[in-house]
């Protein structure tokens, strides 16, 4: 959100509202960039744990779905989100992850723990469907 306040004070944001563009444009395009910077913040930290000799135990398509998952947890979120979010979707990410890398933690019971990959996917798809439109409507409201 800091970067699109700081687009707004260089007037960007005006530059936008002139081009014919969907108004979910900017805050998707702005969530892109920023799942981009992750991913490569993620990518330079598999590679130091693999130089130190860190592995995975499941198969590669597991790993992959496990970065996957890494990169749609709400770490990067706005605090308020990020408390909402604290809740149980990291808990599922953290829980997916480890059974996709073949390092099972301690065994939690109950339905979302034993649900943990199909809530690490849920979660995060229900954060964005709540809160996408906000986002939005709140750009469309910045002063003009």
């Amino acid at each position: 959100m800091a970067a699109v306040q700081a687009d707004t004070a260089k007037g960007v944001t005006d530059r936008f509202r002139s081009l014919p563009m969907a108004p979910s444009a900017v805050v998707v395009g702005r969530c892109l960039a920023n799942m981009v910077y992750s991913a490569a913040g993620l990518a330079l930290l598999v590679a130091c744990g693999l130089a130190v000799g860190w592995r995975w135990h499941g198969t590669v398509a597991e790993a992959l779905a496990a970065f996957g998952l890494l990169l749609i947890a709400p770490e990067l979120m706005p605090d308020w989100l990020g408390t909402v979010a604290e809740w149980n979707p990291i808990s599922a990410t953290i829980t997916a992850t480890r059974e996709l890398f073949g390092n099972p933690g301690t065994g939690a019971s109950g339905w979302i723990a034993e649900n943990a990959m199909l809530m690490a996917v849920v979660w995060p798809v229900l954060i964005t469907a709540a809160t996408l439109p906000l986002a939005v409507r709140a750009f469309q409201r910045l002063s003009r």
